[in-house]
């Protein structure tokens, strides 16, 4: 399943939710390095709760994620190589970074 590849994975906090968890998934199951900066976080479900007056309102509820080591990622997955946002663009620095530069 293309093991001839060397994976890497780019983040930052606008990795989130579903994003968040194939973070923790690329990271427990150690298919590449994960570079950029700490995910947003996010990957429990959400609950929706009406009110007495019919305002709804939605938020977490407590069935959340968790990695192979038991640990949650509701507050985010950290990296392997952090790289500052502004060096997204930069191929010097992605390639750098993938090298552990």
């Amino acid at each position: 399943a293309y093991t001839q590849y060397n994976w890497n994975l780019l983040v930052g906090i606008n990795t989130f939710s579903a994003a968040n968890l194939f973070t923790s998934i690329f990271n427990d199951l150690k298919l590449g390095k994960i570079i950029g900066q700490k995910t947003g976080g996010g990957m429990c479900s959400v609950l929706p709760i009406v009110l007495a007056d019919g305002t709804t309102v939605e938020i977490s509820s407590n069935n959340c994620s968790i990695n192979l080591d038991l640990n949650e990622i509701e507050s985010g997955v950290k990296v392997d190589e952090i790289l500052n946002y502004d060096d997204f663009y930069d191929d010097d620095k992605l390639i750098n970074a993938i090298k552990g530069k």
